[in-house]
């Protein structure tokens, strides 16, 4: 666990959580466009959720974890991206923003690299250059991006369709596909390890049998 999923992996009360909802509501109603149809294959969207890892996930704190994760990063959305969606299929809207304004992260190159090819990632760069063609400041971030992805291919990174960033996990998601998909998210982070120590007994007594028959032999 990152120290970032250490810090929104607290305990919300009720309050808390029911301010975060409200305030992610007033924020989704600041994007002008409407939310855009998920174009990827469920199979695809199965992938990248089932490599969610959250610890003691459940949804009703995804809010205040939105919360947490943009207030550390001290992240507001330019003023620009409210002119496109607040979702893009399986992807926030907000979080694909985020992405581009921390590319030199690595795990936010990653993101974009890794997931260069899904479709709804698609229609999200389709709507960053529509938005560039007439925004100086936008158009030097998404140049910025390509060099990004051009140093991870030249480097021979091979291309993970699942990734998420190790810091971000859920945020990337829609809210929608979150909810949808909370309780196999959940049941994927609370799959118990098979237990180790009955075969280390039994190897310990089978050896401590070997060398007492050896000394009687």
């Amino acid at each position: 666990m990152t120290p970032m999923q250490q810090k929104m992996n607290q305990a919300y009360s009720k309050q808390e959580s029911t301010k975060a909802f409200a305030s992610y509501k007033t924020e989704q109603t600041k994007f002008k466009a409407t939310e855009v149809a998920a174009q990827t294959p469920k199979a695809e969207q199965t992938r990248v959720v089932n490599n969610i890892r959250v610890k003691n996930y459940s949804f009703g704190n995804y809010y205040a974890r939105r919360n947490v994760f943009y207030d550390t990063y001290h992240y507001r959305t330019p003023a620009y991206a409210y002119y496109s969606s607040p979702s893009f299929g399986m992807w926030d809207g907000m979080f694909l923003w985020f992405m581009l304004d921390h590319i030199n992260d690595r795990q936010y190159a990653n993101m974009y690299y890794n997931q260069q090819n899904n479709e709804d990632m698609k229609a999200w760069r389709r709507e960053a250059d529509r938005l560039a063609r007439d925004n100086a400041e936008l158009r030097a971030k998404l140049n910025n991006l390509d060099a990004e992805t051009g140093k991870l291919k030249a480097q021979g990174a091979v291309i993970d369709p699942s990734y998420v960033p190790p810091d971000a996990q859920d945020m990337a998601l829609s809210a929608k596909v979150v909810e949808e998909n909370a309780s196999k998210i959940a049941a994927v982070n609370t799959k118990k390890e098979p237990l180790v120590w009955p075969w280390v007994l039994g190897l310990c007594a089978a050896l401590g049998g070997f060398f007492v028959w050896r000394k009687f032999a």
